[in-house]
């Protein structure tokens, strides 16, 4: 893992080259399908006006205005006399233009690719269900037998994602339709989320969307999942662009008259509390935007919305989040082995893996695809690293049933190489300074410039959030906002924190930004540590904690000092009161009920958190037994669970669950949050694997010796 710094390296540079490649691209996509448009009609009419140009081509002024500016900058660049806008909306086409092939010189730059025509050939089939050969080829400029070839070629790619050509028609499968637009035409989508539709720089797809999303009013949707993102508390911002992207789609198609026809999920949906919160939001939006969805639209569109989101949302009843959280564990001892770097107390990576995992399992039971971006690159510099997480990730294809795309490893390897360079200089003297930074850009990007910073800088990244994140975030023991958006001035002010703007690509000129910010810094903390020093040799210092908050704040009107609470383990929820012994069988109901009494008692649980217990394996099978006759049963995060506490009760004679599993020894846990139990849920699983503690249990007689003996093995 010594290699680190040179492969990111090798990396960003291969994104880098990447993202030029895209710069030019789009330069040479200027001139649209509109533009030309534009031009022909300049071309037999030399003096003419805005109005005239609009009405002729049914867009508005705004837009002709805008494309003119294009055109003209287009000329410029090849030297050409330009469109001449005079007063009231006159203009003025040089008639030396249409000598000399001229013209062609322009028009000739929009000539289309083999991808801009495969790809295009694709969203006729999509949105369309047909294509006619004639008029492809007239709007592709190119031949009939082209064309054939295309369509040729673009049915075995269909074929892959059980899309079906046959005699130019494709079989229309609503969902299947879908889920390929999300997966390859996300990035055209997303255009229209950062800046007003007319005024995206449009190639063939972008135009081509944006003929069909004309009359949707964007800016209601943006509304909508900005609400929904506040109120569901979502702490990611990476995915927020599909739910987008979704919704436009899902506009497009309603508009179409196409409609999924069912609805996976409908009970479970519907007994979820961000159903109604949705729902509501939805009512409001289909009011706005004038288009209704069917009902079945709208669970489906809810069931997206929960798959994209970052949070513990009440699923789980359907979600083992004990296995899951033993899971990701047991890939963080794996890749700390491995690497040999310390990560397995990194309680940030523990947490942002927690809170990634659901929806990535949500994702993969509802086929819900995400994108091979170009952070991907960034991950295919660690080979090793990225095939250690794709191994470790067979657990979950078991319990999932699933297999697990490169994409989604390639994001849990994102989490672990944060967390590698965060702690491989480790034990620093100097404390690393708490950063939010604010991207405009998607989830690659926004990891990219992340790793740039940590590489570089002794700056602990704490949240990568996006600009309608920025305006409700509590900025709280953060010492740093970088932005790659334009802030107003007085953010930095109301926020009493330092804003560094920089580009989306972390230049030389930012690399000075943030080194005169942080020699600044280091002064102070420098002249801080030597007043320290002076008071502690000429007094007795009380609480040195307290003081160096109060020197830093009076000094330089910020702390420089924070500390973490501990994680607590297994003997922080137990005690002898919360501890049973059975002498005489009972069945696994009455078990259960015996366990929780105690909680029930000392104020921990109501008697409904049993019951939900009982219901949800009586409806959903047994998934908590571990090996050797250890069971850990839990119901519903929070809910009817006062506070965080474990019951535990061991059976002389072993308790029979469902699928003939039998126990002898149970922690019932109650959880208030999902964080609450990750370290005692380890130690119950490494007690569940020790014989000589399993020994000694078998043989106790008491119920203080269930926690002596705990003591000793823990």
């Amino acid at each position: 893992m010594e290699v680190f710094g040179k492969k990111m390296e090798k990396s960003l540079a291969l994104v880098f080259k990447s993202f030029e490649g895209k710069i030019v691209q789009v330069r040479k996509m200027n001139i649209n399908n509109r533009l030309l448009k534009i031009l022909d009609f300049l071309e037999y009419n030399s003096t003419t006006s805005i109005k005239e140009v609009s009405k002729a081509l049914d867009v508005s002024d705004r837009i002709v205005r805008y494309e003119i500016d294009n055109l003209n900058f287009i000329l410029k660049l090849n030297k050409l006399p330009v469109v001449k806008k005079e007063s009231k909306g006159k203009l003025l086409f040089d008639e030396s233009l249409k000598t000399d092939d001229k013209l062609s010189i322009i028009k000739n730059i929009s000539k289309y690719s083999k991808e801009d025509r495969l790809n295009f050939i694709k969203l006729k089939f999509l949105t369309e269900g047909s294509v006619n050969l004639t008029a492809l080829s007239k709007t592709l400029d190119t031949s009939r037998t082209t064309i054939r070839a295309d369509i040729s070629e673009i049915s075995k790619e269909f074929e892959k994602d059980n899309i079906v050509i046959t005699d130019n028609k494709i079989e229309i499968n609503e969902k299947n339709i879908r889920n390929y637009i999300i997966k390859y035409f996300h990035k055209d989508l997303i255009q229209f989320y950062y800046q007003k539709a007319e005024f995206v720089d449009k190639n063939l797809i972008q135009t081509y969307f944006y003929d069909l999303i004309s009359d949707i009013n964007i800016t209601y949707i943006n509304k909508f999942i900005k609400e929904i993102l506040k109120k569901l508390e979502n702490k990611n911002n990476n995915f927020h662009e599909y739910i987008f992207s979704y919704l436009i789609l899902l506009c497009i198609r309603t508009k179409q008259n196409k409609s999924v026809q069912e609805a996976e999920n409908e009970i479970f949906l519907k007994n979820t509390s961000e159903y109604d919160i949705i729902s509501r939001f939805l009512n409001k939006l289909e009011k706005n935007i004038q288009i209704n969805f069917c009902y079945e639209e709208r669970l489906t569109l809810i069931d997206y919305i929960l798959g994209f989101m970052s949070y513990s949302y009440n699923t789980s009843i359907f979600e083992d989040w004990i296995k899951i959280e033993i899971l990701i564990k047991n890939i963080i001892t794996k890749v700390n082995k491995h690497t040999q770097i310390n990560i397995s107390d990194d309680e940030e990576l523990l947490n942002s893996l927690l809170s990634h995992i659901k929806p990535t399992i949500y994702r993969l039971k509802n086929n819900l695809n995400i994108e091979r971006d170009i952070y991907f690159e960034a991950v295919e510099a660690y080979p090793e690293l990225f095939s250690l997480i794709k191994e470790s990730l067979s657990e979950l294809e078991v319990l999932l049933n699933k297999k697990i795309p490169d994409s989604e490893t390639a994001l849990f390897t994102l989490h672990f190489l944060a967390s590698l360079e965060r702690n491989k200089n480790k034990g620093s003297d100097n404390e690393k300074k708490k950063v939010v930074l604010i991207c405009g850009g998607g989830y690659g990007t926004s990891m990219l410039v992340a790793k740039q910073i940590s590489q570089s800088y002794n700056l602990e990244i704490v949240n990568i959030i996006s600009y309608i994140q920025f305006l409700d975030y509590d900025f709280k023991n953060i010492d740093l906002v970088i932005t790659t958006l334009k802030l107003k001035n007085e953010f930095s002010d109301m926020l009493k924190i330092p804003i560094i703007r920089i580009s989306p690509f972390f230049n030389n000129s930012d690399q000075k930004k943030l080194d005169t910010f942080l020699s600044k810094k280091k002064f102070k903390e420098e002249k801080l540590s030597e007043i320290l020093e002076i008071i502690e040799r000429n007094s007795v210092i009380k609480d040195k904690n307290k003081l160096i908050s109060e020197l830093s704040e009076t000094l330089f009107e910020q702390s420089i000092h924070d500390i973490s609470p501990k994680n607590k383990n297994l003997l922080d929820f137990i005690s002898e009161e919360k501890c049973q012994i059975l002498e005489s069988p009972v069945d696994w109901k009455t078990a259960l009920k015996i366990c929780g009494e105690s909680l029930v008692k000392s104020g921990d649980i109501n008697k409904k958190y049993i019951d939900e217990i009982t219901y949800i394996t009586e409806s959903f099978g047994i998934h908590f037994v571990l090996d050797n006759g250890v069971a850990i049963p839990h119901g519903e995060v929070a809910k009817n669970v006062y506070n965080s506490s474990i019951g535990i009760l061991y059976s002389k004679k072993p308790v029979r669950f469902p699928d003939d599993k039998d126990v002898s020894l149970i922690f019932l846990i109650a959880a208030k949050t999902t964080k609450d139990h990750v370290k005692s849920i380890e130690d119950i699983v490494n007690l569940s694997q020790n014989k000589k503690f399993l020994k000694e249990i078998s043989i106790l007689n008491k119920t203080s010796d269930i926690l002596r003996i705990i003591k000793k093995y823990l």
